[in-house]
């Protein structure tokens, strides 16, 4: 019995060593996975942070090889601008020298003909009461002689003639002096542009139009390829039988409907590659994990995707439409960009071959939990829906955005 009581004791003493043991493990344990959710919460908000950065890099980026693109373009006009300014000025300058051989010659033979005059007046008149004014031309001057009157007539029109050069002399040089003024200014414009070029190639070389530059947020596939003949769609197989009712081939039959409809072929085939997308409060504060009551903590909303088809060419110049619906109410959210300030329910774009980049913002209250990023093809004003990429971003409250698709290529 003492035995059996001892053994009994020492059960229990086991049994309660290994609670003790096992609630010290779970409590180790528990730490742990707090610790691992710590750090877990740490290193998402460190990519937060290098999205955000990755963002904001790539649309500088763009923006600096815009504007650099732009201002080489302007320098290339001011120049061939320059050119025809040049080509003037030396026109002008040679009429200039022309005018003053011209004016010089006529003034020369305006004062022979006066020193003819005068000296026919001397041997008639007193000399001392000549002067030269006397021997210019008078229109009342009556009983001339007919070389006298033809005289008269030679020196007004040489005198007009003098008038008229001495007018064209001031309009030229008033000409030649606004084109001076013109390639002087044209002059400082390319000088401030060329240093406004440098300045940002300093500032981040990869802003220089002419280098090659990879986007950190869209995949290393080419945006464009060579022309390919457009595919061909198929929706059902014909079997194709000979006299004796044997099979012997089976041809792919054309769709009517395939083959007749290139927007359906377009809308079909147009795949959406996200590259980034940021849901914020603040413009520049952490990304929203889930909505408040009526998504009071959801104002700004930042995009970045791009298009891609067999084809690339095919979708130049087309024109798009990106919308914000809210799936639990069927109703499509408003807002407003850099481009259109009035609250609307659309985004219009044209596609370029390049990455589209948009900014919304949104002041009224937004009704509604779920919400979808929705891509359009138009066509004469008709939205046709790319269904199979429309991207979820809220679901139930929840941020839904998930992984995201060339930036996980790219990182």
């Amino acid at each position: 019995m003492k035995n059996f009581i001892l053994i009994s004791a020492l059960s229990i003493c086991c049994l309660f060593a290994f609670f003790a043991f096992t609630d010290s493990g779970l409590e180790d344990l528990k730490a742990s996975l707090y610790k691992t959710e710590l750090k877990v919460a740490e290193q998402n908000e460190c990519i937060d942070d290098l999205e955000s950065s990755l963002y904001d890099f790539s649309t500088e980026i763009t923006s600096l090889r815009a504007e650099n693109a732009f201002l080489i373009d302007e320098n290339h006009k001011i120049k061939n601008e320059l050119k025809k300014y040049a080509i003037k000025a030396a026109e002008l300058r040679s009429e200039l020298t022309q005018l003053e051989i011209d004016n010089y010659n006529l003034d020369r033979q305006l004062n022979t003909l006066i020193n003819v005059r005068e000296l026919r007046t001397k041997r008639q008149f007193n000399p001392n009461v000549a002067t030269k004014d006397s021997f210019m031309p008078s229109p009342d001057a009556e009983g001339l002689t007919e070389q006298e009157s033809a005289e008269i007539t030679e020196i007004a029109e040489t005198q007009n003639k003098i008038n008229e050069i001495q007018a064209a002399l001031e309009h030229r040089n008033e000409a030649l002096a606004k084109i001076e003024q013109s390639t002087q200014e044209a002059f400082t414009t390319i000088q401030n542009n060329e240093a406004k070029i440098q300045f940002n190639i300093d500032v981040e070389p990869m802003s220089n139009p002419t280098a090659e530059y990879s986007d950190p947020l869209i995949s290393k596939k080419p945006l464009y390829q060579a022309p390919v003949e457009q595919p061909r769609l198929f929706s059902e197989l014909e079997m194709v039988a000979s006299d004796n009712h044997d099979i012997t081939s089976i041809e792919l039959k054309e769709d009517e409907f395939y083959s007749k409809s290139p927007v359906y072929s377009l809308v079909e085939n147009t795949k959406v590659i996200y590259n980034y997308i940021a849901c914020r409060n603040d413009r520049y504060g952490r990304k929203i994990k889930k909505l408040k009551s009526g998504a009071k903590n959801w104002k700004y909303t930042f995009l970045q995707f791009n298009l891609e088809t067999e084809n690339n060419n095919l979708l130049l110049d087309k024109q798009f439409r990106m919308r914000v619906l809210s799936t639990d109410l069927n109703t499509y959210l408003n807002f407003t960009t850099d481009k259109q300030p009035k609250p609307v329910s659309w985004y219009d774009f044209q596609y370029e071959g390049e990455p589209v980049k948009i900014s919304l913002y949104n002041e009224d209250n937004i009704k509604g939990k779920s919400f979808d990023i929705q891509i359009f093809y138009i066509v004469d004003g008709e939205e046709y829906l790319l269904e199979d990429f429309q991207k979820s971003i809220f679901e139930d409250g929840l941020q839904s955005i998930g992984k995201i698709d060339s930036l996980a290529d790219s990182m």
